[in-house]
């Protein structure tokens, strides 16, 4: 889903501040901040009719509803960061709702259950090994309470992630409104 102006904004302000003074963290552009409610991985064409299909049901029958951007954080939590990201409140549990009936609907045409916990986030960037772990630490410690804003999610998009020149590139797939 895409997270909509004024979470740009406030992204884009704390993405600047971290740029500035961390090296060694490949960014994300801000055109491609996204929550990722279900990450599928390798589809063959011959299954993303059903894909689309299964995207569209879960869909159908919710209504548009707000996301709070709050907060910055890494993944995985108890080693060297890999991933920095910023947190998602979904204070009415419906986006965790529609994680689930979407993985669910997958799993019906053979696709694999998430493993982990569903933990929304907005990926701003990848942490390399060469990254001051003192410095993101501060920085995250002075920014998480400066990033919050409210999303509200009217659609979703079923994304393929296509790498181009060592640059990644999201194409739309498939779109629903809610």
């Amino acid at each position: 889903m895409d997270i909509g102006l004024a979470a740009q904004a406030v992204l884009g302000r704390a993405v600047r501040r971290m740029q500035a003074e961390l090296e060694h963290v490949r960014w994300t552009r801000p055109e491609h901040l996204h929550l990722t409610i279900k990450f599928i991985g390798d589809v063959d064409n011959r299954e993303l009719p059903g894909v689309c299909d299964v995207l569209q049901e879960t869909c159908r029958s919710a209504e548009p509803f707000v996301v709070e951007v709050q907060g910055l954080g890494t993944f995985p939590k108890h080693k060297p960061p890999r991933v920095l990201w910023a947190g998602i409140t979904d204070e009415d549990g419906v986006l965790r709702e529609l994680h689930h009936r979407f993985d669910q609907a997958l799993a019906e045409l053979g696709i694999a259950s998430e493993v982990r916990n569903f933990t929304p986030h907005i990926t701003l960037g990848r942490v390399g090994s060469g990254t001051d772990q003192a410095a993101l630490a501060t920085l995250l410690a002075d920014l998480n309470s400066q990033v919050a804003a409210q999303c509200e999610v009217d659609e979703l998009h079923l994304m393929a992630t296509i790498r181009e020149r060592r640059r990644i590139e999201y194409h739309p797939i498939e779109t629903c409104d809610l």
